[in-house]
């Protein structure tokens, strides 16, 4: 039987939770390290949409990029829909556990990713934390661009319906780390076959895209 230790093993290998930054609530959310393991379902953000999906799907255990508690939960009060849905996870039985910045600051993690994306050619880190290693990543564009050409080149890379105008500051926003869903799914699924666990990989289909364009 796979447990959910098993997983965060492998996941602690590639993401160490020891590289996180200062105060980011990486790690176990909810639930148990002893807990069994059928179906993983990986998302970006946990959101009410996302947890009624994993209890659809049948998934036991949900792996995040952002953290789902970030601040001291004080009560368990039913009326605020976060602690709602708190109270469902638990209910369901279903694990939490999150990788955020130990997953930006890895080799081969979410930087990385979203450099490859981006066809970013002699990739170095930049940005270093507190603990020296490099948060963000920097490289050279395939050719040279105008500015707004490379926020268009932005835009059709990352798949993403708006960016930013009037400076050369291009923001493709939040929802451009979805691509964290999907490499953080390959890597498991990978897992899978080499440790022969018995469980399933699923990947989130809803959006949680906290902004919503309305022109």
């Amino acid at each position: 039987m796979t447990k959910v230790k098993d997983i965060v093993a492998k996941l602690n290998e590639a993401f160490p939770e020891s590289i996180a930054s200062a105060g980011d609530p990486v790690g176990l959310q909810i639930g148990s390290l002893e807990a069994p393991v059928h179906k993983i379902l990986v998302t970006l953000d946990v959101r009410p949409n996302v947890v009624d999906e994993a209890i659809r799907r049948g998934a036991d255990l949900i792996v995040s990029h952002h953290p789902l508690i970030f601040r001291p939960v004080n009560n368990l009060d039913y009326s605020d829909p976060q602690k709602a849905m708190y109270a469902k996870i638990i209910a369901n039985g279903i694990t939490v556990y999150s990788i955020h910045t130990n997953s930006d600051k890895a080799q081969d993690g979410s930087s990385d990713w979203q450099a490859e994306e981006l066809g970013l050619l002699d990739v170095t880190g930049f940005a270093p934390d507190e603990d020296g290693i490099a948060i963000g990543r920097k490289g050279r564009l395939p050719e040279a661009m105008k500015a707004i050409d490379f926020a268009h080149y932005v835009k059709e890379k990352m798949g993403v319906d708006m960016i930013s105008s009037g400076l050369v500051v291009v923001d493709p926003g939040h929802y451009t780390e979805k691509l964290f869903k999907y490499e953080a799914a390959k890597r498991l699924s990978a897992w899978q076959k080499e440790e022969g666990w018995s469980v399933e990989c699923l990947i989130s289909a809803e959006s949680t895209d906290p902004f919503q364009n309305i022109f």
